[in-house]
């Protein structure tokens, strides 16, 4: 896995930029879009 270089990337623990990765990243971009959803309805 190759990670992308970003300029004036801003300074957050553990926050990296990489190209897709196929199949293999649609269950961690799910988990991610479930959490939004729910914190976003909390929001309201």
């Amino acid at each position: 896995m190759t990670e992308i270089v970003v300029d004036d990337m801003p300074d957050i623990p553990g926050l990296r930029f990489r190209k897709f990765s196929g199949s293999a990243d649609y269950p961690d971009m799910l988990r991610v879009k479930v959490a939004s959803d729910r914190f976003d309805k909390d929001q309201v």
